[in-house]
């Protein structure tokens, strides 16, 4: 588990926000995709230039109502795919406007905070969809849920453009504060049964199937 970090700290924009949107690290890379030079800072340009061709799918993690979340590989890294079901017939658009919600909101938690999920890619074809990070150890970081939470504080609808940066990089502080405190906690209760290793395994599993945030990215869709 990270070491904490100041709320001040974490309203300071991290190293990963100049890397916003780029391919993930490591790997070799290839196709346009994982070709080299920087990405678009805008992440609903038509000519986003990732497409589902690129993702292989290695199994699925999750499904709710229009949409899929994929365990999946980009440019060599495990990422979550999550995806508008091919069958679902988005007329209105909405699953469409949800997910690209989704996207510009964890654009902005990756430029002020280093306690959110990685959004790695946002694409359209052939339907819209996002890459994130995968967290595949004991590591705390918020998931898409989580973070949704707190801008909804601000309102049900309001935009991501109006979240004031300071103030919303401090509640992702303060929501990985309270995870990690819990996490801690589970620890210490874990050492009589069964050591820290599986009190972290049992922790992933509650995460998973309640909305906690280690593990959570398997049900990222919920």
């Amino acid at each position: 588990v990270p070491p904490p970090a100041s709320t001040a700290a974490a309203a300071s924009p991290s190293p990963r926000a100049s890397q916003s949107l780029l391919a993930p690290p490591g790997g070799s890379r290839r196709g346009s995709a994982c070709g080299g030079g920087a990405r678009k800072s805008q992440i609903l340009a038509n000519d986003f230039n990732v497409t589902l061709a690129e993702v292989t799918v290695v199994r699925l993690l999750a499904s709710s109502g229009p949409m899929m979340v994929y365990e999946a590989l980009f440019c060599h890294t495990p990422v979550v795919l999550k995806v508008i079901r091919e069958d679902y017939n988005d007329s209105t658009g909405e699953a469409a406007r949800q997910l690209f919600f989704e996207a510009e909101l964890l654009d902005l938690a990756n430029a002020v905070s280093t306690r959110a999920v990685r959004l790695y890619a946002c694409g359209f074809e052939p339907r819209p969809f996002l890459l994130l990070e995968l967290v595949q150890d004991s590591r705390v970081l918020l998931p898409i849920r989580t973070v949704k939470a707190l801008a909804r504080r601000y309102g049900d609808d309001v935009a991501v453009e109006d979240l004031p940066r300071e103030a919303f990089a401090g509640l992702l502080e303060d929501a990985y504060q309270r995870e990690r405190d819990r996490l801690a906690e589970l620890t210490r209760g874990g050492a009589a049964g069964g050591g820290v290793a599986a009190a972290l395994r049992r922790s992933s599993s509650s995460s998973a199937a309640s909305g906690g945030v280690t593990g959570a990215l398997r049900r990222s869709s919920s």
